[in-house]
């Protein structure tokens, strides 16, 4: 459902980015969504930029500006230097091959559905997290009115990640892509629990040892200009850390297809 904004500062970040790329955006009420909100940029198959967001327009208003602050670090890189993280099939085979060792009581066409969740999730969370904390950093000091509703998503992703936590994940799903996650999931927590000055967020990962990866993360951000490191330099850094730099290749947007890869 095609849907306008409402929220003011929202409004102004959207004409921020139309400016910047030339493209108009489009946001699309999608309730659906197994996450928040999602974006794919304008490519020569799109002529706009694709914002879904599940929730109402008014309390989504922080979502969709979290998704124009994607776009926003993209268009700052110039037309070479924009590109989108695609995954491989060998990394995706050995996801698969894993979890048919570890769960004999899954059906072939049932390991394959948990094969591209896990992958496909784990790829978007290598993707995004990051650059999505830089992200935040920059809302937070620039947009002091969108705080209230960022620090209620921020707070709720949180101990929403805390599930990643559960030791039965060990028994259920590769080890290997588990330990990223949570790693990632630790550096989020940290970093919420410095911007809002809610320090038990992080207690769930200090507790079982995530938080010295969850800061060898964060010390990767915030290392390059006004815009902050670039998206690329972020996962690459990140994903040399967590054993996963096999696990994906970079393609320029220009040649993205019709449909997101991930």
């Amino acid at each position: 459902m095609l849907t306008p904004i409402a929220n003011t500062t929202t409004a102004a970040i959207i004409a921020r980015v139309e400016h910047l790329s030339g493209c108009p955006v489009t946001l699309l009420r999608d309730p659906t969504l197994q996450t928040l909100a999602t974006v794919k940029a304008a490519n020569r198959y799109q002529p706009s930029h694709i914002i879904r967001y599940r929730d109402d327009p008014v309390t989504a208003a922080y979502q969709i500006a979290f998704e124009c602050g994607f776009l926003l670090r993209m268009y700052t890189l110039p037309p070479q230097d924009r590109v989108q993280l695609i995954g491989t099939a060998n990394a995706r085979e050995r996801v698969a091959k894993e979890l048919r060792r570890l769960r004999t009581d899954l059906p072939p066409a049932s390991i394959q559905t948990v094969t591209d969740m896990l992958y496909d999730g784990l790829m978007l969370q290598l993707r995004s997290c990051g650059s999505g904390l830089e992200v935040d950093s920059l809302l937070f000091a620039q947009y002091p009115a969108l705080r209230p509703l960022q620090a209620v998503t921020m707070e709720q992703q949180v101990l929403t990640n805390v599930s990643t936590l559960d030791p039965d994940l060990d028994r259920q799903f590769p080890h290997s892509l588990v330990q990223a996650s949570r790693a990632m999931n630790s550096a989020y927590a940290l970093f919420a629990a410095e911007l809002l000055r809610l320090p038990h967020l992080a207690v769930p990962y200090q507790s079982v040892g995530f938080e010295a990866v969850g800061r060898e993360l964060l010390s990767v951000l915030f290392q390059g200009p006004d815009e902050g490191t670039p998206d690329r330099q972020i996962v690459d850094a990140w994903a040399k850390t967590l054993g996963l730099c096999d696990w994906y290749q970079w393609d320029p947007v220009e040649r993205s297809s019709p449909e997101p890869v991930l």
